[in-house]
């Protein structure tokens, strides 16, 4: 989902750190998720594009996990 709205300095420093920790889950890890989720919460106000940034890192692990079945 691609937004057309302008986003401010803080909200791409938000979406940019968020997407960053995102990536670093790659395993059912509590802490990180914790971690997320208080990155979330002390962000309430960007919730918008945290979601996007879930959109976002789901569609690429997705197609990485479909593109792996396909492949074995």
């Amino acid at each position: 989902m691609t937004s057309m709205v302008k986003m401010s300095k803080v909200a791409k420093e938000v979406a940019e750190e968020y997407a960053s920790s995102l990536s670093d889950l790659t395993l059912n890890s509590k802490p990180l998720i914790n971690m997320l989720t208080m990155l979330a919460e002390e962000n309430i106000m960007h919730a918008p594009i945290i979601v996007q940034a879930v959109e976002k890192h789901l569609q690429k692990v997705i197609f990485k996990v479909l593109f792996e079945f396909v492949a074995s």
